[in-house]
């Protein structure tokens, strides 16, 4: 009986100081151990594949949907003019040497449980052994892979990583964060933190290059800075946008890597389009993108 009280009140003195010290952390210790390691996982991180699963449904009141023009669509949810697709890629993102910015390259070899090609790692291929032309051969796959998106709303910000450049030391100061409660169904150490663009620069950009500014939330593990979960969301006169990813640690990484992603697209007419894409099956090598490699002009 004595030995089992010892047990409970070790456990009840460690549970007080891990809270003591959570709620000993401030706002900028967060940003900084979180800006450190949004910077640690992008150089870890650059050039690992990952099977993608994506689910993506569109409704239109109007019945406005266009159809594909390589798979018939999948039919399907309560409302008449809704549609379904259901998608298997392989997805990769690359980071060009010098620059802050994800190149993301989705490779779709299933459609509606139909395969449209022999599966094989073609951007693993590719980017082995990278030539001038490999940017260009990646993006016309990507093209290739994009006829298949069901909507008639443009999505570029469908990244389980975009959020995470909010974080980057770089962009930090022309965002306004606040510090919110503990959640301990996300961790017994994660932070809420909240967040909003206010500066030029904003992160998206819509038509003509006109600025879109986000905000949201982080789940910060307040001891690493790993981020658990991010949420970004746009609310523009043209489209309202929401982005939420859950990460969990996989030790062989020593990162938290992307569980799933959810997004959620509504247009003033009715319109909307919703996905949720989940991700296994990491796999990483070696990438050497040479620098005659550059991104086409816009």
């Amino acid at each position: 009986m004595r030995n089992i009280n010892a047990g409970i009140v070790a456990a009840i003195l460690a549970t007080a100081a891990r809270a003591q010290s959570a709620d000993t952390v401030t706002l900028e210790q967060l940003l900084e151990r979180a800006g450190t390691y949004v910077v640690d996982f992008e150089t870890r991180f650059s050039n690992v594949v990952t099977e993608e699963r994506y689910v993506q449904e569109s409704t239109d009141p109007k019945n406005n949907l266009p159809a594909s023009r390589t798979a018939p669509l999948t039919t399907g949810g309560t409302q008449p003019n809704s549609r379904r697709r259901e998608l298997k890629s392989d997805f990769l993102l690359v980071k060009l040497p010098e620059t802050d910015d994800w190149l993301p390259f989705r490779d779709v070899f299933e459609v509606d449980r139909h395969s449209v090609r022999d599966r094989e790692d073609r951007l693993s291929k590719l980017f082995l052994h990278p030539t001038g032309s490999t940017l260009e051969q990646a993006r016309k796959i990507m093209e290739e892979s994009a006829r298949y998106n069901i909507g008639n709303i443009q999505r570029t910000i469908n990244l389980p990583v975009f959020a995470l450049a909010v974080l980057r030391p770089s962009n930090q100061s022309r965002v306004r964060f606040s510090k919110a409660k503990l959640d301990s169904a996300i961790g017994a150490n994660v932070y809420v933190v909240e967040y909003r663009e206010h500066e030029s620069p904003a992160l998206i950009h819509g038509p003509r290059g006109r600025e879109m500014f986000s905000h949201g939330r982080f789940w910060i593990d307040a001891p690493t800075g790993r981020v658990m979960k991010s949420e970004l969301v746009v609310d523009d006169p043209a489209v309202r946008a929401s982005v939420t990813t859950r990460y969990r640690v996989d030790q062989a990484y020593g990162l938290a890597v992307p569980v799933d992603m959810k997004e959620d697209y509504g247009l003033p007419n009715g319109a909307r389009v919703t996905g949720v894409a989940t991700y296994g099956n990491f796999r990483r090598f070696d990438v050497e993108v040479k620098d005659d490699i550059a991104v086409p002009v816009p």
